[in-house]
């Protein structure tokens, strides 16, 4: 009697354990843009700023020019769950400094923490990079890793922006992972194989690109692409192109 209980516990434990894979492998994962079209439009006041403040007789250019140049803050909150109802984790301000770029930090009652996106180019003109890792997606809500949070939550885009920069990984992209150019080759649940970088890849010269060298691979653990904090130790390489 006691084997037959015993059978029965380990065979909940494997089927609880079973039902967690199952789920994280249908979890998406990927990088979310902490930004919108305003934000990229009032970055670029310092460019604009002789046409935004004209220079009339009467005109108090000055003053103009302190209002077009000032930083404006968006925020966000983040959630437990995916469900404006449940309990506030802190809030995301990005602040945007015209001429400066796109800063953030996390809020909290305990602390303000500053914080780069793994996706980040300083020069907004590209992109923009300013995108954050993402461990899951339902519909607007995606999940953000722990750190800066201090722990995983959710965050509703929608709240920044309704056209989302949602990027996922991909097998067209070349990426560096730990310090290495790398080009995935197969993306699967639990496993991934990649090759090493080939000039063909991103090919900046003139003439047609040479032919891409057939390359086996290496096959690594899923888990090699993400950090203990759960953010994408994968960076794309060439976020300004050639």
């Amino acid at each position: 009697m006691i084997n037959r209980y015993l059978a029965l516990i380990i065979y909940f434990i494997l089927s609880a354990s079973y039902a967690y894979s199952f789920e994280a492998e249908k979890s998406e994962i990927g990088w979310i843009g902490l930004y919108n079209k305003e934000m990229v439009e009032w970055l670029e006041n310092q460019n604009r700023i002789e046409t935004l403040c004209p220079r009339t007789p009467g005109s108090t250019f000055q003053q103009c020019r302190d209002e077009k140049l000032k930083p404006r803050t968006w925020t966000i909150d983040v959630r437990e769950k995916s469900a404006t109802t449940s309990v506030k984790i802190g809030t995301i301000a990005i602040i945007t400094t015209p001429g400066t770029g796109l800063t953030a930090v996390f809020h909290s009652s305990n602390a303000s923490i500053a914080f780069t996106p793994d996706l980040f180019d300083n020069d907004w003109g590209y992109g923009p990079y300013f995108h954050q890792t993402f461990r899951d997606n339902r519909n607007d809500w995606f999940l953000l890793p722990q750190n800066p949070l201090p722990k995983p939550g959710w965050i509703n885009i929608s709240q920044l922006t309704k056209t989302p920069d949602k990027k996922n990984i991909s097998k067209t992209e070349v990426y560096n992972l730990n310090g290495n150019g790398v080009v995935l080759i197969s993306i699967q649940n639990e496993k991934i194989i990649i090759r090493a970088e080939q000039p063909a890849d991103m090919w900046c010269e003139e003439g047609k690109p040479p032919t891409l060298k057939p390359a086996q691979g290496q096959e690594l653990p899923f888990s090699e692409l993400i950090t203990r904090d759960g953010h994408l130790k994968l960076k794309i390489k060439y976020m300004r192109g050639c």
